[in-house]
């Protein structure tokens, strides 16, 4: 198992809580989307060109018309590409998060706290160690046996999954 892995396996974990913050925005924001509407077209539209130079006062030329005729085509393509980019990010995002949430579960139970504690929930090492009646020392010797325990599983699967 090589140091790379571990120093992976601890950023995966230390940025455990930012990931579970950035899935909340994400999600939030593939269920409300904010879209090009009518009145952001309308003012492109309405500033798109220069102050009456080249053409009388109150006509409209073909591209205005154009554009006016393909707007909702247009906006469309846009807000689908705005939510594909959510939902690409928000799948990677999930999946590292389950990844690493399933192989905490194959950890020994005790390891598996102690992670969640220090990791997911903030909990300083005094903390955890007050908690289970253990030393401070005690609890960073298992914290570091469970990250050296994820990185195992993350290096073996790396293997057959490249």
């Amino acid at each position: 198992m090589s140091a790379d892995m571990k120093s992976y396996v601890s950023e995966l974990l230390e940025g455990y809580r930012a990931r579970e913050r950035k899935i909340a925005v994400l999600r939030y924001d593939l269920e409300h989307p904010s879209e090009v509407g009518v009145t952001e077209q309308i003012e492109a539209m309405n500033y798109g060109s220069g102050e009456g130079v080249g053409h009388s006062k109150g006509h409209v030329s073909n591209k205005t018309l154009y554009i006016a005729l393909n707007y909702e085509e247009q906006a469309k393509q846009l807000n689908a590409e705005s939510a594909k980019e959510i939902a690409d990010e928000l799948f990677i995002l999930e999946r590292r998060q389950k990844k690493l949430l399933y192989y905490i579960s194959l950890l020994e139970k005790r390891q598996a706290e102690v992670v969640r504690m220090v990791y997911m929930e903030g909990v300083s090492t005094k903390k955890a160690a007050e908690q289970h009646g253990l030393t401070v020392r005690t609890i960073e010797r298992i914290r570091k046996d469970a990250v050296d325990n994820l990185a195992e599983m993350y290096a073996y699967s790396e293997r057959y999954n490249g």
